[in-house]
């Protein structure tokens, strides 16, 4: 693999990839310019096309062999911002591709936390470690993807819950009701944050911070020296939050990507 942003592509890509590789390698390719893996689920989180470098000459063609390689699968499509030439977007368009967002990938340096110094109460979290966890986490993230369930069983199946599998899923509770989840991916000294979903009743109350932050420390606690993210941005300042939080709390912005999604025609 090409990793053109260092570090934070390397755990990207590694987390996009890990499980298809280890899983599923009829339906994984890695090519000069383009990796593609293709899951039985009909969802453009597990169905990717990350694009390592663009050929202007062969790029509409080759999106279209893509979308017939993928069909009728939803499924999503990576660009390195930098490398983004606006023509792209005429073509994308004509092959209706959807832009889904620019997203931001941000770093932080697991030295620098302290848990100690921030002033906000500890919840209940849980990391999956059986069955019966597992499902909690699944009636969570059934709001966000239902599709997601059957890829999380596979992979708690084949992987197990031990500490040498690098996907770890967490659940934070209240009173006994899981309602906000996230994952941590593990790769060498470092760590990605995924998948950080709060039910929409418990929504605004400071539960998916209360997690975000526990999982900072757990992830210093387990030898990773930095933890990465991607956060979606926008071009009007005002829209971007989430993105003035996480630099609030000491992240640094590193690359910047281009995601569109092609839909598909249907299960």
């Amino acid at each position: 693999m090409i990793y053109q942003n260092g570090n934070f592509d390397e755990i990207l890509l590694n987390k996009f990839f890990f499980i298809p590789k280890k899983l599923n390698n009829d339906n994984y390719y890695e090519f000069d310019d383009l990796i593609l893996t293709k899951t039985p689920y009909h969802s453009s989180l597990f169905n990717i096309c990350w694009v390592n470098k663009i050929n202007s000459i062969y790029f509409e063609n080759s999106m279209k062999k893509t979308i017939e390689y993928f069909s009728p699968k939803p499924f999503s499509l990576w660009f390195y911002s930098e490398d983004f030439p606006d023509y792209l977007n005429e073509i994308l368009n004509k092959l209706s591709f959807n832009k889904k967002n620019n997203k931001i990938g941000m770093s932080y340096d697991l030295n620098d936390f302290d848990r100690n110094k921030l002033s906000i109460e500890k919840h209940k979290i849980t990391e999956i470690r059986s069955d019966n966890e597992l499902e909690e986490f699944l009636n969570v993230i059934d709001e966000y993807e239902p599709c997601a369930r059957g890829y999380c069983k596979k992979i708690s199946k084949e992987l197990g819950f031990s500490k040498d599998n690098p996907y770890r899923y967490f659940y934070l509770s209240i009173f006994d009701k899981p309602i906000s989840i996230a994952s941590l991916y593990f790769h060498n000294e470092n760590c990605g944050l995924f998948d950080v979903f709060t039910h929409p009743n418990f929504r605004r109350k400071g539960y998916a911070l209360n997690l975000f932050l526990s999982l900072l420390e757990y992830a210093k606690m387990n030898g990773a020296k930095k933890l990465f993210l991607t956060t979606s941005f926008s071009e009007k300042s005002n829209e971007n939050k989430l993105l003035e939080f996480y630099k609030k709390i000491g992240f640094h912005e590193d690359c910047k990507y281009i995601c569109f999604e092609y839909e598909g025609s249907g299960f």
